[in-house]
């Protein structure tokens, strides 16, 4: 079984064309990044109503820029460390050049009284399909479309080190 890992952006607040969340693999980690999952959950803030935050997921292959860093979590506390090559990524402003095609879009609510407000962008089929899988020099971004909207999400990357 391969180790597992999984790091979130939490209450990410909905912005244009906003970077929410991303790993990356840079030179030197000696590992393959195997995304298995990516979801999104509504995080509401505020009263809002008929507004969706549209996301896509897609490879990215230079670092991201700014924001901060979310701690990257062990699936099992025994699993090796993530190498320092490897990084996570929220509300990054500047890097991270996007490849034209993604791999998964989903629309999430703002609205605070929305259930299952939530969106699968992203999943490895156990059918003989590969995962997405990030080399060194690239890594995968969870990114809002050009619609303003309002309210917050969760966004959540699952990925293993090969």
């Amino acid at each position: 079984m391969e180790a597992t890992y999984y790091v979130s952006a939490l209450a990410s607040v909905a912005g244009a064309s906003k970077r929410h969340l991303a790993v990356f693999n840079a030179s030197g980690s000696g590992k393959l990044l195997k995304v298995y999952r990516v979801i999104a959950a509504n995080a509401p803030t505020a009263a809002v109503t008929g507004l969706v935050i549209p996301l896509t997921v897609g490879r990215i292959t230079t670092v991201p820029t700014g924001g901060t860093n979310p701690t990257i979590n062990k699936a099992d506390t025994t699993n090796a460390d993530v190498p320092a090559q490897v990084t996570a990524h929220a509300a990054a402003t500047g890097g991270a050049t996007e490849e034209a095609s993604t791999f998964g879009a989903g629309v999430v609510s703002g609205e605070e009284t929305s259930a299952g407000a939530n969106a699968l962008m992203y999943e490895s089929i156990i059918n003989g399909t590969q995962p997405i899988i990030c080399r060194e020099g690239q890594g995968i971004l969870v990114k809002q479309g050009a619609l303003a909207s309002a309210g917050a999400i969760n966004a959540c990357i699952i990925f293993s080190l090969v």
